[in-house]
């Protein structure tokens, strides 16, 4: 038996276009030129470190309520 394999898109552009056909079916929004006046700025070290911490306390809370560490959710 043979298995199929997944067809995968052959450039960047396509792999692009696929996503954003799954995350906006009825197409992209659109998007300003450029940051309002006084818009903020992300800073990534932030953005990042929230994320660190929020999956070290996932992590944590699993591990006091007894829960195996291969068992935590996914992406913790």
């Amino acid at each position: 038996m043979e298995h199929s394999r997944s067809r995968r898109p052959a450039t960047v552009e396509q792999a692009a276009a696929s996503l954003s056909g799954v995350l906006f079916p009825a197409g992209e929004p659109p998007l300003p030129e450029a940051m309002p006046v006084n818009g903020e700025r992300m800073d990534l070290r932030y953005a990042v470190g929230v994320l660190m911490d929020h999956r070290d306390l996932i992590r944590r809370l699993a591990i006091e309520a007894g829960v195996d560490g291969a068992r935590a959710p996914v992406g913790s």
